[in-house]
Formats: C-alpha cells, structure tokens, sequence
C-alpha cells in the first residue's frame, strides 16, 4: 500500500535513483502531504459526500488538490568510493602439536652391565737376587821380555835359546826371564823352554819348567811356582847347536795366548839351504798357527827378539811379521842396548 501510495505521488518516477535520493524524496513527499492533511483538518475545506451527513457507511473518496510542485532539489554528487584493498594476509606457520600420547608405562630399566673380564697377568719368572758388586779391576799390565812389549796374556810362553854361542850372554838372559815372570799375577800361566841340540845322549832338543820328563804343561804363576822357578834357572848350562823349531812346535801345541822367541843364531847347513830352510819352518808355524779367514788374524801372537846378532836368513823377522800383532813384534837387542840399558 505505501508502495502504490508513492507510486500515484506526483512527480514520481520510476527510475532507478541511488539509495540516498531516494530517501530524500520520500521524506520531502511525506512532510509535503502531511502538512496539506493538516491544513484541510483545520480549515474544514474539502468536498465532503452527502452520506457522510445521513450516517450511512459509504466508502469516503478523497480528493486531493494537486500540490504545488515541490523545488527540485540537486543531486548531491556521488562520492567517489575509495576500493581499500584489504591487507595482505600474512599466513601463519603451522604448528602440529604431537597428538597426546596415552599413558604408556614405563620402561623397563636397562640391565645392569657385565663385570669386566679380568685376563690374569701372565707368568713372570722372578727375577734373581741382585749380585754382589765386583770391585773395579785394576788395568791390566803389559807382558814385557828383554825389551819387547806384549798386551797382556793369560797364557805364556818363553821359547829361548840356550846353545853354545849363548854361553857369554845367557846369564843376561836368564835374568830376563826372571824379572818378566816375576811381574805376572796368580791368574796367569807360562812355561820356559830352552832350545838346543845336543849331538850325544839323545832325548828332545829342548828342556822345559817343571815337567818332570813329561810332556810340559802351563803352570801358574803363583809365589811358591815362582821360587821354584828361580831354583831350576840355575841348572841350565849352555850347550849344542842351535835349532827352534822343534820348541817353537811345542810352544804352540800348549795353547798359548803369546809366546816369546830369544835365539842368537839358527843352525845352518850352509848358507845356500837358509831359504829352503826358512820355508820349511814357516810352513810348519803355519800348519800350527793357522790365520782366521774372516779377520786374517792368528789365535796366537808370537814376539821374537834377535839376540846380539843379525841373522841373514831373516827367519826370526820373518815370524815376527806374519804371526806378530804390529811393527814390534821383532827386535834385534845389540850389545849397546845390553851395556847402556843394563
């Protein structure tokens, strides 16, 4: 009803008018309408139907004067609707929770570890008591004969010329010998063997310390060995001719360390044998007191001492070089040494 109302409004028109016109007419329309209907109330003004007189119900007709126009009224511009752009939306880190785990119950506790393996030390064979100390030993002193030096040896052994041709110097000789074997000490050993060949009677062409016509031995060189040694010196008498070899065989047969040779003069045949001579004696020395074939040396050292005279065959110098152990293994002692030493 209202719409028809203001449909049959003058001046109406239907047009599509934005929200706010519209509302601004309707409301002029009404206060246009109310004011006439309030105008018509009070002035008794209007055309009013017999039947209204007599009381009878009719349908009342009202008739309206046309209004006056009503001022047109301006559109208000439309205000430009600003778009607001909505604001970036800022997506948020998901976070999953872990769903609540139901009661679970607790674990078991671990076992307890295995005791350690315990490997048993091996076996140690106990060690022996300590050794008592051994005193510093004194240097040791070198073997010393008729002028020539040795290192020192355990085993000893003089080989000594005691032929005819010995006779004026044997007691020179003599004391020689008596003065090295004095200086040795208790752990050592020698022997003496006095070479010369005798052309009657028979038996070896040497004597030897102490062996009782026995094959000679090493004998210590005790105090009391020493005074025996002293007593038998004295019995030894120059004789015969001169021949070493056979002692010089039976030196090496002992086993000695060292071994000194005193001759004066080797035996000869004559002058043109000396060499074959030598040959022969040397080769034997070899067979006896052979070199080691790794070091070249020989297990026993022998010394030789020339005695007053140069041998011409060279004999003594020969062995002292070849079986010596450096340039002083051969000395020839002359009678100035003897006068002006002794």
């Amino acid at each position: 009803m209202r719409l028809a109302f203001i449909q049959a409004l003058p001046g109406y028109l239907p047009r599509r008018m934005p929200r706010a016109d519209i509302l601004i007419s309707l409301g002029a329309s009404l206060a246009v309408h109310t004011a006439a209907l309030a105008w018509l109330g009070l002035s008794g003004r209007g055309p009013i139907s017999a039947e209204a007189s007599t009381g009878r119900s009719s349908e009342t007709v009202l008739t309206f004067n046309e209004p006056a126009p009503a001022p047109a009224i301006e559109e208000a511009p439309a205000e430009t609707v600003k778009e607001e752009v909505p604001p970036p939306v800022v997506e948020e880190e998901l976070t999953i929770e872990p769903a609540p785990v139901a009661d679970r119950p607790p674990p078991l506790p671990a076992p307890p570890p295995p005791p350690p393996k315990i490997t048993p030390a091996p076996w140690a064979k106990p060690s022996p008591p300590p050794s008592p100390p051994v005193e510093a030993a004194t240097p040791a002193k070198n073997t010393v004969f008729a002028g020539v030096q040795a290192r020192r040896a355990h085993r000893v052994v003089y080989v000594v010329d005691a032929s005819g041709p010995m006779a004026s110097s044997l007691a020179f000789v003599k004391g020689e010998l008596a003065r090295s074997i004095g200086a040795l000490e208790a752990d050592q050993s020698f022997q003496v063997l006095f070479f010369r060949e005798v052309a009657s009677g028979g038996g070896t062409s040497y004597v030897a310390f102490d062996s009782g016509g026995s094959s000679p031995q090493l004998i210590p060189a005790t105090a009391d060995v020493k005074r025996r040694f002293q007593a038998w010196l004295g019995t030894i008498r120059p004789a015969g001719r001169s021949n070493p070899e056979p002692a010089l065989e039976e030196s090496l047969r002992l086993g000695p360390d060292l071994v000194f040779v005193l001759s004066r003069r080797i035996k000869r045949t004559n002058l043109a044998d000396a060499a074959g001579e030598t040959r022969q004696i040397l080769a034997s020395l070899d067979r006896l007191n052979p070199p080691d074939r790794l070091t070249g040396h020989r297990l026993v050292v022998i010394k030789t001492i020339q005695f007053l005279d140069d041998d011409p065959s060279g004999l003594l110098q020969a062995i002292g070089q070849t079986h010596g152990d450096g340039p002083d293994s051969y000395k020839l002692l002359t009678i100035g040494e003897l006068s002006g030493g002794r």
